[in-house]
């Protein structure tokens, strides 16, 4: 993806956020802070018995390009997400 299509994919994520919020009965949430910019995020996963992600809800401040990895790991199974 060239710069021009991701700023461009990013930008539409900031317009239209979607998959944000507080995702009820998570199955796995934690929170992480960039001391450096200052970002702050805590995701909220559901995760199936069989270890596919279900649902994933951040709530952040960086809300757009969270909102677009969100759209790749969907349905991925945990562990082939912790190895990447």
């Amino acid at each position: 993806m060239s710069l021009d299509a991701y700023q461009a994919h990013i930008l539409e994520h900031y317009k239209r956020p979607r998959n944000f919020g507080a995702l009820e009965d998570a199955t796995a949430t934690a929170r992480d802070v960039n001391t450096v910019c200052g970002d702050d995020i805590t995701i909220h996963l559901r995760v199936a018995e069989d270890g596919t992600i279900g649902d994933i809800l951040p709530n952040l401040a960086v809300l757009a390009t969270f909102a677009a990895v969100i759209m790749v790991i969907g349905g991925w199974r945990l562990r082939t997400v912790l190895t990447r």
